[in-house]
C-alpha cells in the first residue's frame, strides 16, 4: 500500500489534512485490517492493514478537538470473533482513552490559567 511505501510521509499528510477540518466524522470499517488480526467480518482483506500500520492516525485523531468515531464490519457470528472483538475493542480504547486523557489534559490546563 502507499503507506507503507512512506509511512512517515502518508502520517504528516494525514496529520495536515485531519486538522484543517473543524470536525471529523470517521467511519472505521475493521475489515481493512489483515485477516489474521480481523477475520470476523463481512469480507476479510488479504493483505490487509495491521495494527501498527494504523496506531498513529488513531493517536492523532484523538488528539482532534471535535469527532465522532463509529466502528462497523465487525461479525461476532463468524470464526475469530473473539480475536476481531478484541481488535475493535483495542482500535476503541485508545480512541476513547486518548480522548479522555486529552479533555483531561485540557481541563487541567485551565485550572492553572484561571
Amino acid at each position: 500500500s502507499q503507506m507503507r511505501g512512506n509511512k512517515k510521509k502518508s502520517i504528516e499528510r494525514f496529520k495536515q489534512h485531519i486538522f484543517s477540518k473543524k470536525h471529523l466524522q470517521v467511519n472505521f470499517d475493521i475489515d481493512c485490517l489483515d485477516v489474521t488480526i480481523a477475520s470476523a467480518t463481512g469480507i476479510p482483506a488479504q493483505q490487509g492493514l495491521f495494527f501498527e500500520d494504523i496506531f498513529e492516525m488513531l493517536e492523532l485523531i484523538a488528539m482532534h478537538p471535535s469527532f465522532s468515531f463509529d466502528l462497523s464490519e465487525v461479525n461476532p457470528h463468524k470464526h475469530g470473533a473473539k480475536q476481531t472483538i478484541e481488535m475493535a475493542q483495542r482500535i476503541l480504547a485508545i480512541i476513547l482513552g486518548l480522548k479522555q486523557y486529552t479533555i483531561e489534559s485540557e481541563l487541567r490546563q485551565k485550572e492553572y490559567v484561571h
